[in-house]
């Protein structure tokens, strides 16, 4: 079994939330598009715009919505605002964790040994058969190495290693493992932030549930079986300007394919170009 964790940005932070909503739409599809169904999928945000129940590709999704303040931003344009660059990472990195956690914590009761969680960043594409992979791996945790980087004007790019360095949808861990690093027995779907933060470590919130790059080594260090996903298995979405990071890609240098658009469920290619 596998749970797709979803963390969504604050909507105040941004620049269109309606859009924003739309490309989790778009994600969903991908995900539910497995070949596998023993999966399901939990999307944690502050403002749920709807639960897409008109959309017969989407099943299988349950959402938590918080009401929590909005992190402080990056702000390497605005003037105004005098918070570094590093610390608004910071809180960007904590609001993530902190929506993970909570996802991880409404399925903290199941005992199943085999029981995976992967946490996605909201606009990522999946492969259609990663479910079936991962449900069939006796590993601890996986990572993925392979992926596409989708740019603007439908154009990709092709990650052959080391793509866990720019995409933040790498990583899959044993639930009983990361429990053994949370405390999650009073944490609540209407938890407030300061509850879910209180439950772990600083370094953990923030770096392994909130940091894509520090999240493997955490574990393997600690002697934790580990594997790599064998084939090409995300498409992290670097078409549209509603990234924390601000990578939006124009380095694309091939036109997507109909075996690329069918194998991770892209179906509305336009509404993601920049221009």
């Amino acid at each position: 079994m596998i749970t797709f964790v979803l963390s969504v940005k604050h909507y105040q932070n941004c620049n269109s939330y309606e859009f924003l909503w739309k490309m989790l739409e778009q994600t969903l599809v991908s995900i539910c598009n497995q070949t596998d169904k023993n999966f399901e999928v939990i999307v944690v945000s502050n403002k749920t715009l709807t639960q897409f129940d008109d959309n017969q590709y989407i099943s299988k999704v349950k959402f938590i919505e918080v009401n929590w303040n909005p992190p402080a931003k990056p702000n390497k344009w605005q003037i105004n605002n005098h918070i570094s660059e590093n610390l608004g990472h910071k809180n960007v990195r904590l609001d993530k964790g902190s929506k993970f956690l909570l996802g991880i914590s409404s399925i903290s009761q199941i005992k199943t040994e085999n029981h995976y969680v992967m946490l996605v960043d909201a606009d990522d594409f999946i492969h259609k058969h990663l479910a079936t992979y991962i449900n069939s791996s006796s590993a601890d945790l996986l990572r993925i190495c392979k992926g596409f980087q989708l740019g603007i004007k439908n154009k990709y790019r092709y990650h052959n290693s080391k793509f866990y360095n720019i995409c933040g949808t790498c990583n899959i861990h044993k639930l009983d493992i990361l429990k053994k690093y949370l405390n999650l027995k009073n944490i609540k779907n209407n938890s407030s932030q300061s509850d879910i933060i209180s439950s772990t470590d600083d370094y953990f919130l923030k770096k392994v549930l909130g940091g894509h790059r520090f999240s493997y080594d955490f574990f393997t260090k600690r002697g934790y079986k580990s594997e790599s996903v064998s084939f090409p298995a995300v498409v992290y979405n670097c078409s549209h300007n509603e990234q924390h990071s601000n990578k939006n890609s124009k380095q694309g240098t091939k036109l997507l394919t109909d075996e690329l658009i069918q194998n991770f469920s892209i179906k509305t290619l336009e509404s993601f170009s920049l221009e």
